[in-house]
């Protein structure tokens, strides 16, 4: 079994991986100690990947590595089994090119547009020939939501995720669940009021299309009869937007266009774009488990090659480093 770790700006992840399916994650909001030889005492793991955006990660990596001598660190210096057109690759962050692996891994041949709904909205490229070429960053809607709070005098903080938000009461009147692992109950008066916006399809798992055309695509209503109401439909329909423009233009270049989306709050746009979407929400493990085992394999040759052609065994993508975006 694979451990995988992947350490961003909010949280902290972990998913064990076998025979190619995540079997369990565990998420925690510091990389403790305790936290880790816990997961380590409830699975049997025998390969690991480490992969971090946070300096305060560093205790949590030697534990691995004393655990597990040939667990891998997630480097500039990792072998990846894409290659990496980026103009300054020392900044690229290792969440978006395990992503791209992923993608990769799960619909190769095909060109593919990631968009990752974490701390910031990334919409990110990888060509039919498995190369990453590169995509955009703005800030994500929490960001976007404390911006208006902080630089404003009045505006207040506003959440539409949670339960009553505008995102939270949609996705309820379309009869999906709130929250993972929590079932959904009858639409609150609210989320009834915004049901003639909704498909009747629920956001599906993991490789399966989500999203929908046509009329069966849900919207966020566009005006709010209040200050909180202005502020969450406001930015919901500015990412949303956002988002259509980049592949408006992007699947007119290419109509067999590949939409994939994944992050924490991907859940709640699925069905709010007008492209057919494939929902991923273990796309950064599925590419952190896939660089796994070319590391390991790489590793092999390396091993068994002659140590002059060492450096011809394995396809190495440089990118990462300190300062990740």
């Amino acid at each position: 079994m694979n451990l995988l770790i992947d350490i961003g700006n909010s949280r902290v992840k972990a998913a064990l991986w076998e025979e190619g399916r995540c079997v369990a994650q565990r998420v925690t909001e510091h990389p403790v100690g305790a936290w880790f030889d816990c997961l380590l005492r409830e699975f049997d793991v025998r390969e690991a990947i480490f992969s971090s955006t946070r300096g305060d990660a560093e205790p949590l990596w030697r534990l691995l590595a004393e655990r597990f001598p040939r667990a891998v660190r997630f480097t500039p210096a990792t072998p990846v089994p894409i290659a990496i057109d980026y103009a300054t690759p020392e900044t690229l962050g290792r969440d978006r090119v395990a992503a791209a692996v992923g993608a990769a891994t799960l619909h190769a041949g095909r060109e593919t547009v990631i968009v990752d709904f974490g701390t910031a909205l990334t919409i990110d490229r990888v060509t039919a020939d498995g190369t990453f070429r590169g995509g955009a960053i703005s800030p994500g809607v929490t960001m976007r939501l404390r911006a208006l709070h902080d630089y404003t005098a009045s505006l207040p903080l506003c959440d539409p995720f949670a339960e009553g938000g505008e995102a939270a009461e949609l996705l309820r009147s379309c009869g999906a669940e709130l929250r993972p692992g929590e079932a959904a109950d009858a639409p609150s008066e609210r989320a009834a009021e915004l049901q003639s916006d909704c498909g009747s399809e629920q956001p599906q798992g993991c490789g399966a299309a989500a999203g929908q055309r046509g009329s069966e695509r849900a919207s966020f209503p566009l005006a709010g009869r209040s200050t909180r109401e202005a502020i969450e439909r406001g930015v919901l329909n500015s990412v949303a937007f956002e988002i259509e423009g980049y592949l408006d233009r992007l699947g007119a270049e290419n109509a067999d266009l590949c939409v994939i989306f994944t992050g924490g709050e991907a859940k709640y746009f699925v069905k709010r774009i007008k492209n057919t979407i494939f929902a991923e929400p273990n796309l950064v493990f599925c590419g952190l488990n896939r660089i796994l085992e070319y590391h390991a394999t790489t590793q092999r040759q390396m091993d068994e090659a002659p140590r002059n052609g060492a450096a011809d065994a394995c396809r190495v993508g440089r990118f990462g480093a300190d300062e990740q975006h």
